[in-house]
């Protein structure tokens, strides 16, 4: 499958390139990477003396870049010139003003610092906003407006859909504080019944065979009795399947069981919980059962725990039941099972399928329109499932789910990262 995907990014237009030697060179260029078109803006922009973005008017000249802070997120950082002189007095003010993808905006005041206008707070990734930059100089207001878009790509709605890329609203979640243990799949220990000759003698037919299902009451075999030597129906006494078929005709029969019955409608699964989780788990305690050989599921409550410790394993069985109408489990199987110790609710959570990693940190991909971007969170509790997300996006923020390895790839090749 070819996916063909337009992408805008820029190393900061505002950085030139963030951290580095005052004086690097931005890096631009047009390219395109095997059938993925990727649009670098902004290639001939001037640039100042210090590797920040150059902004003129008249003969006045403001060069604005982001710089980096030891331990800090990089700050805006401005040198005002005039006729190529550096010019400290009479500069009123100097702000700038970004706004993200998605509407979200903030104002960067810059004060007075070292020959040069710093910000104090520092500017968060990505660094990909429209900007608006505002100064006041002797009495005269100046406006320049540009695009710094990076971390960011655009893919039309009928090619999001052929690569499976998918997107949810994020909101609130349940994290879950689990413990795998090991099982086996098993007949009801109610609901299972050996089926043994009233009296000693011959089995004469029999009518059934291992596995069939059988209702109470009806034929298994029949037995010509040595004492009387008339024949007897030998029925189940329960229904059920045949698990256990021993009976042959001509065979001699006393007291050993010749068939065995179980209802498998419902199941159990016998777990075997180890050492400190013994302490934890709980009757009511809800568990994923999962078959070993094809990993199919599903869902259950502990029903017991058995009240005796293995001595040389030190652990217990916790019992469940399961429901088996389709008659797809069946008994002697071997599962997998995850059990719920502790449940928390938390406002924000996404799918584990939804982080990435970028830039060394972890991050989600926002959709707004045809356009996704990069956004760093901060995570909180995690599970198999699902994390918690403290910062970095809102509710109700569409994110990628379905492949968003794509989003992250489509980037990377992009050249859509500056360094820090």
């Amino acid at each position: 499958m070819r996916l063909t995907v337009s992408v805008m990014v820029l190393c900061s237009v505002l950085l030139g390139a963030c951290g580095g030697s005052q004086g690097s060179k931005p890096a631009h260029d047009d390219h395109a990477h095997g059938g993925h078109e990727h649009a670098h803006e902004h290639a001939d922009e001037p640039e100042g003396p210090n590797g920040g973005r150059l902004l003129t008017e008249g003969d006045l000249s403001v060069e604005i870049r982001l710089v980096d802070q030891p331990g800090k997120l990089p700050r805006f950082v401005a040198w005002v010139t005039r006729d190529g002189e550096p010019l400290t007095t009479g500069v009123e003010r100097i702000a700038v003003r970004t706004e993200r993808l998605g509407g979200e905006s903030e104002i960067f005041d810059l004060a007075a610092s070292g020959g040069a206008f710093a910000g104090t707070l520092g500017v968060r990734e990505p660094h990909s906003f429209a900007v608006r930059v505002t100064a006041r100089v002797a009495g005269r207001d100046y406006t320049w407006a540009f695009e710094s878009i990076e971390g960011r790509v655009t893919i039309d709605a009928s090619t999001a859909a052929e690569a499976g890329i998918t997107t949810t609203k994020l909101g609130s979640g349940v994290i879950l504080e689990t413990v795998e243990v090991p099982g086996v799949v098993r007949a009801r220990e109610s609901s299972s019944a050996k089926v043994i000759a009233r009296f000693p003698g011959v089995i004469k037919a029999v009518r059934v065979r291992p596995g069939d299902r059988v209702k109470a009451g009806s034929v298994l075999a029949t037995i010509e009795s040595n004492a009387s030597l008339s024949t007897y129906p030998l029925v189940a006494p329960i229904s059920g399947t045949l698990i256990r078929h021993d009976a042959v005709v001509g065979a001699a029969v006393s007291e050993t069981p010749l068939f065995e019955i179980a209802n498998t409608d419902t199941l159990q699964v016998d777990l075997r919980v180890f050492g400190k989780m013994t302490q934890s788990v709980r009757t009511g305690s809800r568990v994923r059962v999962q078959r070993l050989t094809d990993e199919s599921s599903v869902e259950a409550q502990i029903t017991r725990l058995l009240p005796d410790i293995d001595i040389a394993t030190q652990s217990i069985v916790a019992q469940a039941l399961i429901k088996n109408s389709d008659g797809s489990w069946r008994t002697g199987t071997a599962v997998q099972a995850e059990i719920e110790l502790s449940r928390t609710a938390v406002e924000r959570a996404v799918p584990i399928e939804a982080l990435q990693s970028w830039r060394e940190m972890d991050v989600v991909f926002i959709k707004v329109g045809d356009v996704y971007e990069v956004r760093p969170v901060k995570i909180g509790r995690r599970d198999r499932r699902s994390a918690e997300i403290l910062e970095g996006v809102e509710l109700g923020d569409l994110v990628v789910v379905g492949q968003s390895y794509l989003i992250k790839a489509d980037i990377e090749k992009s050249g859509a990262t500056h360094d820090h």
